[in-house]
């Protein structure tokens, strides 16, 4: 049930910053569908650079177990933080992706 609260909530939100960008900004209707298409785009984006972190982060965990002998687990990449950090990874790259399609 929280997840529909919750998309329901984003779609409103979503649908009132839309009309406010029509009234308010001259941005045109028609290119809507490219926003979606970049949404996307930054989107995998983002899990393809959470799954890269998650991946090299279990490999240094396992690596440091073996090399400094000390039990490091593998949950200390269960945060929240990881996912934030991956996120503005995948911003960045996906700025500098669509700055040099212009």
């Amino acid at each position: 049930m929280t997840i529909v609260v919750l998309a329901a909530v984003m779609l409103a939100s979503s649908l009132a910053l839309g009309a406010l960008a029509v009234v308010l900004l001259p941005l045109p209707l028609g290119r809507v569908r490219a926003a979606g298409t970049g949404i996307l785009e930054f989107a995998g984006l983002w899990m393809v650079c959470l799954a890269a972190n998650v991946a090299l982060g279990a490999g240094v965990v396992v690596s440091l177990r073996h090399v400094a002998g000390v039990f490091i687990s593998v949950y200390v990449l269960n945060d929240l933080v990881l996912v934030v950090l991956s996120a503005l990874q995948a911003a960045g790259f996906w700025a500098w992706i669509t700055a040099s399609r212009t």
